[in-house]
């Protein structure tokens, strides 16, 4: 229909805050529908959660803040060791060092990272389905086991 290909107005959904009516976007009826999916998808089932896409976004919105991230003067080095791992190292003399490991694959991958001096770093950041949490502790020789489709972002003090 003409409506559906010239408008976004089909993917759009309300904000689902809640599993209340209508998602708790309105108590009135909506002009988009709310996905089915609310009762289970939504803010409050996302905050209650251990692990959720919306504390992994959190997270790296407070990293953001950290001199690493906000200094003129952080290097970056980026690697691909093969055709679905991505590794970013990204530093600064003045923060912390911070290495992304990312398997974009379909199959369990383990990938070890070197830096001088570093023989831990610890999880700052891990999707939800990385297999790792928050503050773990991971010995760089034995490198970063991940399942398919997770990354982390370990973390280092300066060297």
């Amino acid at each position: 229909n003409g409506f559906e290909s010239g408008t976004r107005d089909p993917v759009r959904t309300p904000l689902q805050w809640d599993n209340t009516t209508n998602a708790g976007f309105s108590s009135a009826k909506p002009w988009l529908p709310v996905n089915p999916n609310y009762w289970q998808l939504n803010v409050a089932a996302q905050t209650a959660a251990t692990k959720s896409h919306m504390k992994v976004y959190r997270a790296l919105n407070e990293m953001r803040k950290e001199v690493t991230f906000s200094s003129n003067t952080s290097a970056y080095e980026f690697t691909a060791p093969d055709q679905f791992t991505l590794i970013i190292k990204r530093s600064s003399n003045e923060g912390d060092t911070y290495v992304l490991i990312a398997n974009l694959g379909s199959s369990l991958v383990t990938k070890r990272y070197q830096l001088t001096n570093v023989v831990q770093m610890t999880v700052r950041v891990a999707s939800i389905n990385s297999g790792y949490n928050t503050g773990d502790v991971i010995t760089l020789s034995s490198g970063v086991t991940l399942r398919p489709k997770a990354a982390v972002i370990l973390q280092s003090p300066p060297a």
